[in-house]
């Protein structure tokens, strides 16, 4: 039976680390996502709204590691079934426990806790991790 990551151990100190990091990464894509379709609808909007005065550095997406880094992540989740990739938003950008998302899946939370830590493995397989 599996335990839950009360973030004591080294294992679960890099599964913590792992999934702040694809936290971050998602919410980048998205933030990027936005500002892109900003962009585009721009051209659509009021005069008035075109004004509006943004920081900087809101939306800088030079850097090239991040680029890359990015690009990365993006085909590794592309190599998740329908199913990883809702346990693994749900639980990361949506904050859903393992129970919450146990119901909707047919499964315990037991179920849950595995298949997310199996999809953290495939994923840092995939991004050259250990």
């Amino acid at each position: 039976m599996g335990h839950r990551n009360n973030g004591q151990g080294e294992m679960n100190a890099l599964q913590n680390q792992f999934t702040a990091y694809l936290q971050i990464a998602v919410k980048r894509k998205k933030r990027d996502y936005m500002a892109k379709q900003l962009r585009i609808s721009g051209h659509e909007l009021a005069a008035g709204f075109q004004d509006t005065q943004f920081p900087d550095d809101a939306f800088d997406t030079t850097d090239k590691d991040i680029q890359s880094e990015d690009l990365a992540l993006m085909e590794a989740l592309a190599g998740l079934s329908a199913r990883e990739r809702y346990i693994l938003f749900e639980h990361i950008l949506n904050e859903r426990s393992y129970d919450a998302l146990a119901k909707p899946l047919g499964l315990r939370y037991s179920g849950v806790s595995a298949a997310y830590h199996r999809i953290i493995q495939k994923l840092r397989k995939e991004l050259g991790g250990k």
